[in-house]
């Protein structure tokens, strides 16, 4: 699929199909060894059929969890490319949003948080700059609540830039 600027304005696109993100592209923002572990702890979510995932705030996991983030995070990362590919092709480059669930702003590098697995944003942020060689990255979240795991996860990069609108 090709988006092109003939698709701006009150169009929507929906990518269906996508890859799921790979462990390396999880690594690139998660912990090794909490993505490890997680990927571990499936079958105990098989045998129980709902677990709760060690870190701060209720974060509760399936059997297909993993899988399934997976997919979130490769929603993300596919939207990145076909923005991408339409910029050089188009002087009007597309605009993207992606409506993801699982959600991902509350996961911190090192684990889970707040009904949050992986960093949907922060993930494809990173893939942005390692597959596509973008020296910045601009993300806007907005969200009742603060979006802590992005945050930390990119506290100390100068090269991308977190804003969180959030409920005071």
């Amino acid at each position: 699929m090709k988006l092109t600027s003939k698709f701006r304005g009150s169009d929507v696109v929906e990518v269906q199909n996508f890859r799921p993100a790979t462990t390396d592209d999880i690594g690139s923002v998660h912990a090794g060894p909490y993505i490890s572990g997680l990927e571990k702890a499936m079958d105990q979510a098989s045998e129980k059929g709902l677990i709760f995932i060690d870190g701060s705030g209720p974060t509760y996991a399936t059997a297909t969890t993993f899988q399934e983030t997976l997919l979130a995070a490769g929603a993300g990362i596919s939207l990145v490319d076909s923005v991408v590919a339409a910029s050089r092709v188009s002087k009007d480059p597309p605009v993207a949003f992606a409506l993801i669930r699982p959600p991902g702003h509350h996961a911190v590098p090192k684990g889970a948080m707040g009904f949050c697995v992986f960093g949907n944003i922060a993930i494809a942020a990173r893939y942005a700059q390692r597959m596509h060689g973008l020296k910045r990255v601009f993300i806007i979240d907005f969200d009742v609540h603060h979006g802590n795991g992005t945050n930390d996860a990119f506290y100390e990069d100068p090269d991308i830039f977190f804003l969180s609108t959030h409920q005071v």
